[in-house]
C-alpha cells in the first residue's frame, strides 16, 4: 500500500456529513430496493431452489410443536403425472435427503431464516421475505456508497440498476435462499470499520443486524463474516488506520458473529430437547476428500487398520461430493442411501477422517485445497436457475398449493432465456470489474476533483470487498467442495465496487491535450 492510503486515518469524523435512517435516505432504500425486485417481475415469481422447503417446512414443524396444528400451513398440491420424473432424475435423492420420517434436522438449514419464509408464506406468498431480503441490500448498499464512497443517492441507484440486472446480485435478492447475506455480510464489514464515524447509530445497528441474521441464516456465513473481518483489520491496521478508530467497529462486529454462534447452539439444544438429538451435519469434507483423491487413497490402504464408517462404500469410490451426499443410486451413493445410525456416523467422523488423512498425505491434501480454492475463485455460472421436471415434481410434495400454481406459472418453470443471459452478464461483469481494480490500485488514472480521502478509504474498502471474495473461495471450495452457485453468491461485490471506483476515474482534458503536442 502506498503512503497515501495513510490518510483517512488522520480522522475526519469530526466533520463528516452523519449518514443514517433519514426520511429521505429510506426513501432511496425502498427505491433501492424496488430496483432489486426487478428480477421477480420478470420472473412473475420469486426464484426458489431445492433447498428452499426443506428451510420452511424445519420452521413449520417448530411452530407446529410449539402452537399446535393451527401453526401448520396449507397443504400441498397433488403431483400431477405430467410433473412425474423420468429415470434418473433427482426428486427421489433429493427428498431422501431433506425429510425425515427418522425425527432428524440438518444442521446448516437455518431455523431462524426458515422462519422468515413461514411468516412470510403466512401472509400467502414469499414476496413478504424477498422484499425484506431485498431492503436489507439495498440499505447495505445504500449505507457503503453514502459512508464509504461518499457519492450521491443518485450514483447508487445507477449502480443498483446496473448490479440488478447484469450480476447474479438481483437473482439472489429474489431468491428464497439466505445466500444473498453472504455478500451482504462482506459489504457491512468494511462499511463499519471504515465508515463507522459517518454513520448514524441506527445505521451501525441495521448493518450489525444484517450481519447477525445473515450468520444466524447459514453456518458457512459466520466463518465468512470471521475470515473478512480478520483479514480487514490486518490490512486497513498495515494501512496505518489507528486501532483506536477500529475498536468501536469491530466492538459491534464481533457481537454480530456472537449472535450467529449463540443462536446455532441454541438450535442444537432446542433439536436435543424436541428431537432428543442434535443436528445432522452433512459430511462435505469427507465427500470433498473422496472426490478430491487422498481421501479415496487413504481408505483403500488403511481401511483394514483403522475404522471409518465409509470404508464399507470404498469399493464405490472415486465418485463425485454430489454423488456422495445426495445419489441414492447403490453403486454411487454414500449417504443419501445409509439409515439415521449410518448417517450420524458418517457425519461425527468426518473431521476425524479429514485429519487422519492429512497426516497421511499433507502435500496431496494442501495441494488439493489450493487448487480447489483457486477453482471456487473462478466458477461463478448461474445454472440452476430454471426448474427441471423433477425439480418442479419435489415442490409439488412440498409447497402450499397456492404458492406452487405460482411457480409453475413463472419463467424459471418454463426454462426461459435468464439462465443463459445471467451467466454470460456474471463472467463479463467480473471481468470488467477486475480490469476496474487493476486501474484503481496499479495505474496512476486522473481522478475527479474531491477530497482524496474519500478515494483511499473507498479503495480501502474494496480491498476488504477483495479478501471476502477471496475467504468465500476458501470456506466453500476447501471445506465443501468447488461449486458455482457457492462463488455465484458473492461474485457481483467485483462490479459493485468497480461501478463505485469508476465514479472516481475522469478524463483529464488538461493531460490529453499535453499528450496531444
Amino acid at each position: 500500500m502506498r503512503s497515501e492510503e495513510a490518510e483517512i486515518a488522520q480522522g475526519t469524523q469530526t466533520t463528516e456529513a452523519a449518514v443514517g435512517l433519514s426520511p429521505i435516505n429510506l426513501l432511496v432504500i425502498l427505491l433501492g430496493a424496488l430496483i432489486l425486485m426487478v428480477p421477480t417481475l420478470f420472473n412473475r415469481d420469486v426464484f426458489l431452489y431445492r433447498d428452499t422447503t426443506t428451510y420452511f417446512k424445519g420452521a413449520e414443524a417448530g411452530f407446529v410443536k410449539l402452537i399446535g396444528p393451527r401453526a401448520a400451513l396449507a397443504p400441498p398440491i397433488a403431483a400431477s403425472s405430467e410433473l412425474k420424473p423420468g429415470p434418473g432424475m433427482l426428486p427421489g435423492n433429493a427428498k431422501k435427503i431433506a425429510s425425515s420420517p427418522d425425527k432428524f434436522v440438518y444442521a446448516g438449514r437455518s431455523i431462524y431464516y426458515g422462519a422468515l419464509l413461514y411468516l412470510s408464506l403466512l401472509t400467502g406468498a414469499f414476496f413478504l421475505a424477498i422484499f425484506v431480503q431485498a431492503v436489507l441490500a439495498s440499505a447495505t448498499l445504500f449505507m457503503f456508497t453514502a459512508a464509504v464512497a461518499g457519492l450521491s443517492w443518485a450514483r447508487f441507484l445507477a449502480s443498483i440498476g446496473i448490479l440488478g440486472v447484469a450480476t447474479p446480485l438481483g437473482y439472489f435478492t429474489n431468491l428464497a435462499m439466505p445466500d444473498v447475506f453472504a455478500g451482504l455480510i462482506v459489504v457491512a464489514i468494511p462499511t463499519l470499520l471504515l465508515g463507522f464515524h459517518r454513520l448514524t447509530w441506527n445505521a451501525r445497528l441495521l448493518l450489525s443486524g444484517v450481519i447477525a441474521f445473515g450468520a444466524l441464516g447459514h453456518s458457512s456465513h459466520i466463518p465468512l463474516a470471521i475470515l473478512t473481518l480478520v483479514g480487514g483489520v490486518v490490512l486497513l491496521m498495515i494501512s496505518k488506520v489507528s486501532e483506536l478508530r477500529l475498536r468501536m467497529p469491530i466492538t459491534l462486529i464481533v457481537a454480530a458473529i456472537l449472535v450467529g454462534l449463540t443462536g446455532e447452539v441454541a438450535f442444537n439444544q432446542a433439536s436435543r430437547s424436541l428431537l432428543g438429538q442434535t443436528p445432522l451435519r452433512l459430511p462435505h469434507l469427507s465427500a470433498h476428500l473422496v472426490e478430491m483423491g487422498p481421501g479415496t487413497a487413504y481408505l483403500n490402504s488403511h481401511c483394514g487398520e483403522v475404522h471409518f464408517a465409509i470404508c464399507d462404500d470404498r469399493a464405490k469410490f472415486p465418485v463425485t461430493w454430489t454423488q456422495f451426499l445426495f445419489s441414492a443410486a447403490p453403486d454411487k451413493g454414500v449417504f443419501a442411501p445409509a439409515d439415521l445410525a449410518q448417517k450420524r456416523e458418517i457425519s461425527e467422523e468426518q473431521t476425524r477422517f479429514a485429519m487422519a488423512v492429512f497426516r497421511d498425505q499433507p502435500l496431496a491434501v494442501t495441494l488439493g485445497s489450493v487448487q480447489s480454492f483457486l477453482t471456487q475463485l473462478a466458477q461463478f455460472r448461474l445454472d440452476e436457475v430454471d426448474y427441471p421436471p423433477s425439480l418442479l415434481t419435489r415442490f409439488a410434495s412440498r409447497l402450499p398449493a397456492d404458492e406452487f400454481i405460482r411457480l409453475r406459472a413463472s419463467g424459471a418453470a418454463h426454462a426461459n432465456s435468464f439462465e443463459a443471459y445471467l451467466s454470460v452478464a456474471t463472467y463479463a461483469t467480473a471481468v470488467i470489474g477486475l480490469i476496474v481494480f487493476i486501474g484503481a490500485f496499479f495505474v496512476r488514472l486522473p481522478i475527479r476533483e474531491g477530497p482524496r480521502t474519500e478515494f483511499v478509504r473507498l479503495r480501502q474498502a474494496a480491498s476488504v470487498l477483495l479478501i471476502g471474495i477471496a475467504a468465500n473461495a476458501l470456506v466453500c471450495g476447501v471445506l465443501a467442495s468447488p461449486y458455482d452457485r457457492f462463488q455465484a453468491r458473492v461474485i457481483w461485490l467485483l462490479p459493485f465496487a468497480a461501478l463505485l471506483l469508476l465514479a472516481y476515474f475522469r478524463i483529464s482534458p488538461e493531460k490529453e491535450q499535453s499528450h496531444e503536442h
